[in-house]
């Protein structure tokens, strides 16, 4: 059985680009949400400033609080997204941290959160990343406060 050489490399040539189509998917980062599918403010069990350390108690540990996030020093209630973000899910190393290098990053990496200039090393695609990610949260999950270093900065 004799095989043209054109369609042996046609067909080589498809599955190459079904391939890398199909493991790109996995890697793509969030897409922006139109201004007009932006969800209206919930209301959240809290709101406030808080420092990092105050973040920390809303880890999704104790079942009375919300999960929080920081993201650009600003903080989003998760709680409706506890698949995710609870205790079990693919992203609860961000819960009750900033979370902010981490998201830009694309890295699950707690050694990641919490740095005090989060945005200081982040390249200009990761800086778009992470406003992808910012506008994605504003989209799904209320805003309740802002990362502050300390009560006195109030």
């Amino acid at each position: 059985m004799d095989f043209d050489p054109v369609v042996i490399a046609g067909a080589v040539a498809i599955g190459t680009c079904f391939i890398f189509s199909w493991l790109k998917l996995g890697k793509e980062s969030p897409k922006k949400i139109p201004a007009e599918e932006v969800a209206q403010p919930q209301t959240s069990k809290v709101s406030g400033d808080f420092t990092i350390e105050e973040l920390a108690a809303y880890d999704g540990n104790d079942p009375s609080k919300p999960i929080l996030i920081g993201v650009k020093g600003r903080i989003f209630d998760m709680t409706k997204g506890a698949d995710f973000y609870g205790p079990g899910g693919p992203y609860a190393k961000f819960a009750g941290k900033d979370a902010t290098a981490a998201l830009a990053k694309m890295k699950v990496d707690e050694g990641l959160c919490n740095l005090k200039d989060p945005v200081a090393d982040l390249t200009a695609s990761e800086r778009d990343t992470l406003d992808e990610w910012e506008q994605k949260f504003e989209g799904k999950y209320p805003l309740v406060g802002k990362v502050v270093s300390s009560k006195s900065q109030l």
